[in-house]
């Protein structure tokens, strides 16, 4: 049976972690030539929650923390993704999964991956609002 899995975007929670257990999913699922988009959404209200038009000093700050993390992302798909090729996906999105969505819209991906970032073991069975979004609209 042929696996028709081309293209996989695969939202990174955190691309500092050596365990990514979204990404290991996604390679177990692909195609021997499959495409891989490493997603990342890095806003945190903490960081620049406001509107960075006008502002040089913050949407340089900004700039400058999507560019690290696509370097992070780039250094985990070399880790990773060593017999497929991959693509790095930061943004800056308030709702990271309409965005993640979005991305895999208009990129015509065959699959989305994304791990919970439920850390105990009794949050892990109930899902949060973006599971739930993130499976109803895929």
């Amino acid at each position: 049976m042929k696996n028709d899995v081309q293209k996989i975007v695969v939202d990174i929670t955190d691309p500092t972690h050596t365990d990514q257990p979204a990404l290991s999913a996604a390679i177990a699922a692909s195609a021997p030539d499959a495409e891989f988009v490493l997603f990342h959404n890095l806003f945190h209200r903490n960081i620049i929650d406001q509107d960075t038009r006008g502002d040089e000093v913050l949407t340089e700050a900004r700039e400058l923390l999507l560019q690290a993390r696509k370097e992070q992302l780039k250094l985990l798909g070399e880790r990773y993704v060593t017999e497929q090729k991959f693509v790095t996906a930061p943004v800056w999105a308030k709702v990271g999964w309409q965005e993640l969505i979005r991305y895999a819209v208009q990129h015509s991906c065959d699959l989305v991956v994304s791990e919970s970032e439920h850390r105990t073991r009794w949050q892990r069975l109930r899902l949060a609002s973006e599971d739930w979004e993130l499976i109803r609209h895929c």
